[in-house]
């Protein structure tokens, strides 16, 4: 989707792959005897798969030449779909992230199913709206051509400041809570606090629509939510396992 090879740094890859086929690709990638693969891949069950941009996207796919390799990729819509949806998941954390969906948007043909990317769901279409008007507002993506509903999407300036913000600030946390703490209870607050979540990644969490109401008890709710999980699955797990904490 970008106008020139290497513009856009690669990551890891993302493979989302069929129940029946699952174990088969897991195993390619495990087995002894394979040959080394020096990039980090996520396999992906479509049943919980998170960013799924619709139940019947297999349906929808495409076939990219890849090195005389044919490739099986989301068809456009799906695409721009899942890529909104990665992006508030993680709260928006990474600028790359919005240079792909406004790429993609960009990218789009005149004949794109906008009743199929934008979904039936208000809640998600919310989402979408919303994020496609801040490629606009902070990158510049044309919006020319989109349906009214993307076009006159009402600008979030605490959103938009709040994407900034999280772009200004030290790399995300990548550790689990369990891995952070190593062991000791003494550090379950501040462990706790450095996950204090912005004001998207809060939004997404509870479930809720981007809008003027203020943020604050969303961000709290979210934040009682990792905390109960917390408390429920990993404190439990890690007491069972070890009979009590080790001190530091």
């Amino acid at each position: 989707m970008y106008p020139a090879p290497l513009v856009r740094p690669a990551g890891d890859i993302d493979l989302v792959v069929s129940h029946e086929n699952f174990c088969w690709a897991k195993e390619i990638l495990t087995k002894a005897n394979a040959t080394p693969i020096t990039v980090g891949i996520d396999l992906k069950l479509p049943g919980i798969w998170e960013e799924m941009p619709n139940e019947d996207f297999w349906g929808r796919t495409e076939q990219i030449d890849v090195n005389d390799v044919l490739v099986t990729v989301l068809g456009l819509e799906d695409q721009l779909r899942m890529l909104c949806f990665h992006l508030l998941k993680h709260g928006a954390t990474r600028p790359v992230w919005l240079g792909d969906i406004a790429s993609t948007l960009e990218s789009l043909p005149g004949s794109t199913d906008w009743e199929r990317c934008l979904g039936s769901n208000s809640l998600r279409q919310n989402w979408i709206v919303t994020t496609l008007g801040l490629s606009n507002r902070i990158l510049g993506a044309n919006l020319g051509g989109l349906p009214e509903v993307v076009r006159i999407a009402q600008v979030l300036i605490w959103m938009e400041r709040a994407m900034l913000k999280q772009w200004g600030l030290a790399a995300p946390i990548k550790y689990p809570v369990r891995v952070e703490l190593r062991g000791s209870v003494r550090n379950v607050v501040p462990t706790l606090l450095r996950r204090w979540p912005s004001p998207i990644l809060a939004t997404i969490r509870v479930r809720s629509s981007f809008n003027d109401v203020p943020r604050l008890p969303f961000q709290i709710a979210a934040f009682l939510m990792r905390l109960v999980s917390y408390a429920l699955l990993e404190l439990p797990e890690k007491i069972f396992k070890h009979g009590q904490y080790k001190d530091d």
